[in-house]
């Protein structure tokens, strides 16, 4: 069943389109090889449902003011930063006769053995596929199932994905789209911890030693002294009266 998205023509200067955004509606443009650009206006809550379910790789039926559907693609959406809301879109004419190029995401779903029970990390270098097919095989998504990875080093390539041979995957067939690898434990190094007090005792109880031994030397040179004094004096000559 094909995705409709009703909008309307929007007429009103480009310097009051926030005004549009306070009513609830996202500003929009429609651009095509051989189409003039249009500016329009379409309802915030309809437009998040339809991007939800057809995201950028999707064909929408497009009617403007309720006349013939147009078929498109969204190509680009702008978000506010803060409220995460659609703020701005572009819808893409598609020619039916001609090939499209553009980028479907890879949709990860099931459960790896390797990470559950192996404690593992799941890498997933690739979230989309650039392909290249005619606008009535275009499909929304390529589901990608994380069971087959039991171990680590099992892998999952682009080779290995359930992809329609009508569409044409510009990546490299071998390029890793899933696989596991067991986490990277570091052991801090132990440290023998010796307490700031015990070493300060210890320079404490060598410094006093070494004040002791000064000590010492001092009241041996002081004796020394004094048995010097007394031998001059036992020497001198006594004095006649």
């Amino acid at each position: 069943m094909a995705i409709e998205l009703k909008v309307k023509t929007r007429e009103i200067p480009t310097k009051e389109i926030n005004l549009e955004r306070e009513k609830g509606n996202v500003p929009a443009e429609l651009y095509g090889d051989k189409q003039k650009n249009q500016h329009l206006n379409v309802d915030l809550k309809a437009f998040t449902k339809v991007f939800k379910e057809a995201g950028k790789s999707a064909l929408i039926d497009l009617l403007i003011d309720d006349n013939k559907a147009v078929k498109v693609i969204i190509s680009n959406v702008q978000f506010h930063p803060l409220t995460d809301k659609a703020i701005h879109a572009d819808f893409y004419i598609v020619d039916m006769n001609k090939e499209i190029h553009t980028k479907i995401p890879l949709i990860f779903f099931g459960e790896s053995r390797a990470v559950k029970e192996l404690a593992g990390t799941m890498i997933q270098p690739l979230d989309s596929l650039e392909i290249s097919c005619m606008p009535a095989d275009l499909i929304h998504e390529i589901k990608v199932d994380i069971s087959s990875v039991n171990s680590f080093g099992d892998v999952i390539q682009v080779k290995d994905l359930d992809i329609p041979e009508s569409i044409t995957v510009k990546a490299d067939l071998e390029s890793v789209v899933a696989t596991a690898k067991a986490k990277i434990i570091i052991e801090e190094p132990t440290v023998e911890e010796e307490t700031d007090g015990e070493e300060g005792e210890e320079k404490k109880e060598g410094k006093e030693g070494e004040a002791k031994e000064g000590e010492e030397k001092k009241e041996g040179k002081e004796g020394e002294a004094k048995e010097g004094e007394a031998k001059k004096e036992e020497g001198k000559p006594e004095e006649k009266k």
